[in-house]
């Protein structure tokens, strides 16, 4: 595998919980450098809005794009959300309040953990409405579809997409979440794998280990597909 695209990250400094300062996402730069990451869309938190609002946003992906041209050239940058879901959220998307994956129809949604299904469910439909293509946010964290993977088919057949984390699927978050990415990937019901990156130190934007690992046990081809493809799809706007 010679390309990696990071869809998920929280690379930009002083937006959410992600990156504290310019110090720490230069060095998550070069992390995902030296991974072998070549594309990255930085995906802030919006929960109810963005640490600063939406033009602080602009401003700080503006800057981090300019030091990305100078340091890394090869390393292209893209501007999304990572959006907890709201009653509202379907409003602020039409307002442009809260962006989608590199002004794709495609957006990445989160929920609390322990939410209930029947909302996971209601909120695919208003937004698939919409013309919006949800990518449920590491999808191994939600109890209510750990419990019931039967689930998963239902979401599949409703159009939504599937995206775990690369440190799930490398046992980082205890036995049973790995186990659960396994059903998954064994299914072929994932689309992305992606960091979830949030610092320099633990939570690393980094993808080859894990793109290595599900290449061994599931085929290149999917590897393929969930660490370059499908995010290469996402970002010139085709169908997945």
């Amino acid at each position: 595998m010679s390309t990696l695209i990071d869809m998920h990250s929280h690379i930009l400094p002083a937006v959410d919980d992600g990156s504290d300062s310019w110090e720490t996402t230069g060095q998550m730069l070069r992390s995902a450098y030296e991974d072998g990451i070549d594309e990255i869309i930085l995906t802030p938190h919006y929960k109810r809005q963005y640490s600063g609002g939406i033009g602080h946003v602009r401003e700080q992906f503006q800057q981090l794009q300019a030091i990305c041209e100078k340091q890394y050239p090869e390393l292209r940058l893209h501007l999304g959300t990572e959006a907890m879901y709201e009653a509202e959220l379907a409003d602020k998307l039409a307002r442009g309040d809260v962006l989608t994956m590199a002004g794709s129809q495609y957006i990445l949604l989160e929920y609390p953990p322990a939410i209930e299904y029947s909302l996971i469910r209601r909120s695919i439909k208003e937004l698939m409405y919409m013309g919006r293509i949800p990518i449920l946010a590491h999808v191994e964290r939600y109890t209510c579809i750990r419990k019931n993977t039967e689930h998963i088919y239902e979401l599949d057949d409703m159009g939504a997409l599937l995206q775990i984390n690369a440190d799930s699927v490398l046992g980082k978050h205890g036995f049973g979440v790995k186990q659960f990415c396994k059903k998954l990937l064994s299914r072929q019901m994932v689309s992305f794998v992606a960091s979830d990156a949030h610092d320099a130190c633990v939570r690393k934007p980094m993808l080859s280990a894990a793109a290595h690992k599900v290449a061994k046990k599931y085929g290149q081809d999917y590897a393929d597909e969930l660490f370059f493809i499908n995010a290469s799809r996402l970002l010139h706007g085709e169908k997945i």
